[in-house]
């Protein structure tokens, strides 16, 4: 499913095999991947960081060899960020300094870690836990009804529902709850 020419920006489970980054590499993928916070790795050169990348958080920027220099990796750059509330991360990517900068390559991953906020409180708000279909479209239809709900759960109740109110929406549309029952779940949520 790897495409060339497509930045695949991934988390830290998938930086556990260095070897993946090389097989991205040969499919024409450019990456940006968080690995763990302690690798081993031979620095073969430091890369300069500017007042931009300064205030982006980034700490250092390195062209690295990770892991043990026997294993025959090619070099790889290596971006540290405490743009993360202070937490160091610690970023590897395809792009060399001459065409991303270390700022933008920690913002590429900031951004990143906004969507996976997002899927977090869809998953955790509304229960979607999988996906229901496997098309684009299918995935489109579902995040949209979806979004649809949240707003209409937020203008029912005037803030996030309790677990409680929405297992009384779900008894509702299963036909276990009636709507008397379904009122009184909304209006003691509005009292308190």
């Amino acid at each position: 499913m790897v495409q060339p020419g497509v930045m695949y920006v991934c988390d830290r489970y998938y930086g556990l095999d260095y070897s993946y980054f090389e097989e991205l590499r040969q499919r024409g993928a450019l990456f940006t991947i968080r690995i763990r916070n302690k690798p081993k790795i031979t620095v073969i050169e430091e890369y300069e960081v500017s007042d931009e990348d300064r205030k982006e958080g980034v700490i250092s920027d390195q062209l690295v060899y990770l892991g043990d220099t026997d294993r025959k990796l090619k070099p790889i750059r290596l971006v540290r960020t405490g743009a993360f509330n202070d937490k160091e991360i610690l970023l590897v990517t395809s792009e060399g300094p001459e065409k991303l900068n270390a700022a933008l390559i920690s913002t590429i991953y900031r951004q990143r870690w906004q969507i996976e906020v997002f899927f977090k409180w869809l998953k955790s708000i509304l229960g979607c836990r999988k996906l229901l279909a496997e098309s684009s479209n299918g995935v489109a239809i579902q995040m949209y009804c979806a979004l649809i709900a949240a707003i209409m759960l937020f203008d029912l109740f005037g803030k996030k529902p309790t677990l409680r109110q929405m297992e009384m929406i779900q008894f509702f549309f299963l036909r276990y709850a009636s709507v008397e029952e379904l009122d009184d779940a909304i209006a003691k949520n509005k009292q308190g």
